[in-house]
């Protein structure tokens, strides 16, 4: 797509002084691979790939604030693509156990300048056998004044504490709140409806 053909699109944006970021997702045959655009005043600058391996991946949502970086939220339906690399000394480095069927939140951080995906971290719901279960995003990410960025899911059976046990859940719905540190190393905090969290967000 040209830069105009872009801007005419409905996909998701936010835009500072002349430039604009992009997310979505390209359909290529039977595959879908997500999308990262920046166009500056009506110029493409780049548009990047994220993940281009057989599991179906979209670029759903970002937080930007006209800086270095940007904060993406991705989906994934599989293991065994970039996204494992990337989660590699994150929070949940990995896909996990799911046949393949489950679809996955991941929360990645972007370089800007080059449109880099620099690393990021899983989001996953776990079976009581531990295998991985859907965690779907509900909104873009939110980056917090004190610097941690707040992710808000829809979760299948079970949500996940900070030290990546389930929580005890005795229903549905699971709407989740789960806070990371800046690096998303760390899970700060996570909380779900119909769930008793060790480490509960508390309401600020």
């Amino acid at each position: 797509m040209s830069a105009a053909e872009v801007e005419a699109s409905s996909a998701t944006r936010l835009t500072f002084g002349t430039s604009t970021l992009f997310v979505g997702f390209q359909q290529i045959g039977n595959n879908q691979d997500p999308v990262f655009i920046r166009v500056d005043a009506g110029e493409k600058v780049y548009c990047e790939h994220h993940e281009k391996e057989p599991p179906d991946g979209r670029a759903l949502g970002l937080a930007w604030d006209g800086g270095a970086t940007a904060y993406v939220i991705y989906t994934v339906v599989g293991g065994g693509t970039v996204f494992d690399q990337k989660a590699k000394t994150r929070w949940l480095d990995r896909y996990g156990d799911g046949g393949g069927s489950s679809k996955a939140s991941f929360l990645g951080e972007v370089d800007v300048a080059s449109g880099d995906l620099r690393h990021g971290t899983f989001i996953i719901a776990k079976k009581k056998d531990g295998k991985t279960n859907t965690h779907n995003p509900a909104d873009a990410p939110i980056p917090r004044e004190d610097g941690r960025i707040e992710f808000l899911g829809d979760s299948a059976f079970q949500p996940m504490n900070p030290d990546k046990t389930i929580m005890e859940c005795t229903g549905y719905p699971f709407f989740t709140r789960y806070i990371f540190s800046s690096d998303l190393t760390t899970l700060t905090c996570s909380s779900s409806t119909s769930c008793t969290a060790k480490s509960p967000c508390e309401e600020e």
